[in-house]
């Protein structure tokens, strides 16, 4: 494997879902309300299955009914329709309509350079990836829920490093550092680490010290998608 390539994370790295929410809007508390059991309980089943949702490709209905049936309320064909609405909120628009910035940097990367994608997802999450204009630019879209690892598992870089033929010796990865993705990057051998912070300092989902933490894991750290853009063309090009 000797081809060049830039592997970048998804989620608040490539599109960014937070600005698209509903103020206070609680996803698992939502589907509570259509199911009709107690948030709470919804909430820590959610955080019980992590790893499941992730490294699988369980339908996200079918999990939750899973709970609710054991509470002796099964999720209705109706109800089942309007919390797959629910799980779509935001992440559908931000794959559909990413910032042009992103869009003009893929296309302007992809004429010379191998692009990837490597996402720590559920099924749900990326149903819309197909859609999105990223797409024609990606070679390669590693999911997590497909993988059956999750980063930093170094089996989801070797997997796109495989899948892309390419050395990550002579390639870069860019991800906004969420699990600890950039630390991994840099144990699988990536010859270059970006944090791509552009979308988290922008609002408070990420604290400014975590965003330092990760930065701290990182070969740069970049604060706009102007400064990715040159980064990665002095990267590539040089």
């Amino acid at each position: 494997m000797s081809e060049r390539a830039v592997v970048f994370d998804l989620f608040h790295t490539l599109v960014d879902p937070e600005p698209l929410y509903p103020t206070g809007f609680d996803k698992r508390r939502a589907i509570a309300t259509i199911a009709g059991v107690d948030p709470a309980g919804l909430v820590g089943f959610w955080n019980d299955t992590y790893v499941e949702r992730e490294t699988t490709t369980v339908d996200l209905v079918d999990l939750f009914d899973r709970h609710c049936t054991a509470l002796g309320r099964p999720i209705s064909t109706d109800d089942r329709d309007a919390i797959d609405q629910v799980l779509g909120v935001a992440v559908d628009q931000a794959l559909r309509e990413p910032h042009p910035e992103i869009t003009r940097l893929l296309d302007d990367l992809g004429q010379h350079t191998v692009i990837g994608v490597l996402s720590n997802c559920h099924e749900r999450e990326v149903r819309s990836w197909d859609e999105s204009p990223l797409a024609d630019h990606v070679t390669v879209f590693g999911r997590s829920s497909r993988i059956g690892a999750m980063k930093p598992d170094r089996r989801a870089y070797d997997w796109i490093a495989e899948n892309l033929g390419i050395e990550p010796a002579r390639s870069v990865y860019v991800g906004n550092g969420g699990g600890d993705e950039l630390r991994g990057a840099r144990t699988a051998g990536f010859g270059s680490v970006i944090h791509m912070n552009a979308f988290d300092r922008q609002h408070t989902a990420v604290t400014l010290d975590e965003q330092a933490r990760r930065a701290d894991d990182a070969d740069a750290s970049v604060d706009t998608v102007a400064d990715l853009a040159a980064t990665l063309h002095h990267l590539v090009d040089g």
